[in-house]
C-alpha cells in the first residue's frame, strides 16, 4: 500500500471517532514509518526484524 493511501485512511479513521473522542483528542500526532527506526526499536525492546504495528508515547488521558 502506498503510504499516501495508508495516510488518506488514518484521516478517515479519525474523521469517524465519535465526536465525544475527537474533542479528547489534545496534541496528538500520528507519525507513519514503513519501519521502526534502529533507536527507537531498541529503545522499546523490539528487534529490528519484528513488525511494529503501532506505537503511544505520552501520558494517558484519564478521567
Amino acid at each position: 500500500m502506498r503510504k499516501s493511501h495508508f495516510e488518506t485512511l488514518i484521516c478517515e479513521a479519525i474523521e469517524a471517532l465519535p465526536p465525544k473522542i475527537k474533542e479528547a483528542m489534545e496534541n496528538v500526532v500520528f507519525i507513519v514509518e514503513r519501519e521502526a527506526r534502529r533507536k527507537k526499536a531498541s529503545e522499546i525492546g523490539i528487534r529490528v526484524d519484528e513488525t511494529l504495528l503501532g506505537l503511544y508515547e505520552g501520558v494517558p488521558k484519564t478521567g
